[in-house]
């Protein structure tokens, strides 16, 4: 996934945090899935904002203890997973 393909929440998305997790439910897709805490702070982070894979990488690296190139292949599997159950969008914010 490259640094500026921009991530946001699918429109038809539902979320809670229980106990320090999400919890993303989509109507449309009838898709749920619970995330663990790095999950969580990303799904927190997209929900705020589309944001870039080179933001979300930038804010990761700061928070958790993760080489730059590691968090971008784990975003990219996440974002992959998070895709295919049709809870997220993106595109390319490249001109």
């Amino acid at each position: 996934m490259k640094n500026h393909t921009v991530i946001a929440p699918a429109p038809d998305t539902l979320y809670s945090m229980i106990d320090g997790e999400a919890v993303i439910l989509s109507t449309e897709a009838e898709a749920y899935i619970s995330l663990n805490e790095v999950g969580s702070r990303i799904w927190q982070l997209i929900s705020e904002r589309p944001r870039s894979v080179g933001e979300l990488v930038s804010q990761l690296t700061g928070e958790f203890e993760v080489a730059a190139e590691q968090c971008r292949r784990e975003i990219g599997e996440f974002f992959d997973t998070l895709s295919a159950r049709g809870l997220i969008v993106s595109h390319s914010s490249e001109n």
